[in-house]
């Protein structure tokens, strides 16, 4: 800035458009010699901005694999810098034990990411433009990977930084919805395949008939309920009619046994334990009276109901092996053979 005398004789103070030079050489009042003052600009930099539509909700339903938090509600603006450096995104109310994650599509943008699983943490790195940046916040997901998640809201943090100043910061809302796992019966165990059963009959040829255990390595699990508030067991065919029945023993549970129709269903109810319905159904036993049965296989349908209303069943069937006497015959030649017979009531 240049600066010259004034005598104030012409001129107004604040003036402006003044000729100082065409002044001087007609003798005005500026002064011929001047003083020049320097001014040192100092360039400040701008921090981004970072905005999120209001109210912008994600919904997360549990098992149907991870949804986007914001998508295009996210927009980055920086007047003075056409790159950013880094970006964080966070779940600012992690809830202990619960498996959060986040992530996000960084494919040829130049940018690295990193979860934290234990802050909840998505960590953004690389010198990208403003444009890839955003592609990528716009593409972060929230997922959750428990079969009982915790329903509060997640709510989910952005910020970005030029390399020299962090942006504000800019949250949105994931709501979590919890489903209803269904308990899971599994009448041979968890270490066979499948979940039905095969059972044999061995009574087959025995006075006053006999009984066989139906599941006893029966197992139940749940991953989201502890109990269960009902169950059944049903003989679906009944080829000997009132001769055939089912029971079950509840000592030392909670559980009321109710039969139907002779014995052919039972009906389990009250709320207990999941290891207590387990006990119970583990001792389900099929009887028959008859010493010569019906061969037809037998199946038997087991039923489970969890206080949330989910239920899965399971089959178990009944094969009746006869029975086979083995006795010598003499032959023509007089030697003894061993001949098999299947038992019945004539000679």
């Amino acid at each position: 800035i240049t600066v010259r005398a004034w005598d104030q004789t012409e001129g107004a103070n604040g003036s402006s458009g003044v000729d100082v030079l065409s002044s001087i050489e007609k003798d005005k009042p500026f002064s011929d010699n001047s003083v020049t003052i320097p001014v040192n600009i100092e360039q400040l930099n701008d921090a981004p901005v970072l905005t999120i539509t209001e109210n912008t909700v994600a919904q997360f339903t549990e098992g149907n694999g991870p949804v986007i938090v914001a998508g295009p509600a996210i927009q980055i603006i920086d007047v003075d810098s056409e790159e950013l450096h880094s970006a964080t995104i966070s779940i600012t109310n992690m809830i202990p034990n619960e498996p959060d994650f986040l992530a996000t599509i960084t494919n040829g943008s130049g940018i690295a990411a990193s979860y934290d699983v234990g802050t909840g943490t998505l960590s953004l790195t690389g010198e990208a433009s403003l444009a890839d940046y955003q592609s990528v916040l716009r593409s972060v997901t929230y997922d959750n990977l428990s079969q009982d998640p915790a329903i509060d809201d997640r709510i989910i943090s952005f910020n970005v930084n030029d390399g020299v100043d962090s942006s504000n910061d800019a949250s949105s809302i994931v709501r979590v919805e919890a489903v209803n796992d269904v308990p899971l019966l599994d009448l041979n165990g968890d270490s066979l395949s499948g979940i039905n059963n095969t059972v044999y009959y061995d009574k087959d040829g025995t006075n006053g008939g006999g009984s066989i255990n139906l599941a006893s390595g029966l197992q139940i699990h749940d991953a989201d309920n502890t109990s269960l508030i009902w169950a059944t067991v049903l003989l679906k065919n009944r080829p000997d009619g009132l001769s055939e029945s089912l029971t079950i023993d509840t000592t030392g549970t909670n559980i009321s046994a109710s039969y139907q129709d002779s014995g052919r269903q039972i009906n389990l109810t009250g709320l207990d334990g999941l290891a207590a319905y387990q006990k119970a159904l583990r001792t389900a036993i099929y009887s028959n009276k008859l010493s010569r049965p019906n061969r037809a296989i037998r199946k038997i349908s087991f039923t489970i109901q969890d206080a949330s209303l989910g239920s899965s069943n399971a089959i178990a069937e009944i094969v009746i092996r006869p029975q086979y006497v083995f006795f010598p015959i003499i032959t023509n030649h007089g030697s003894i053979q061993q001949v098999i017979e299947e038992p019945n009531d004539r000679c």
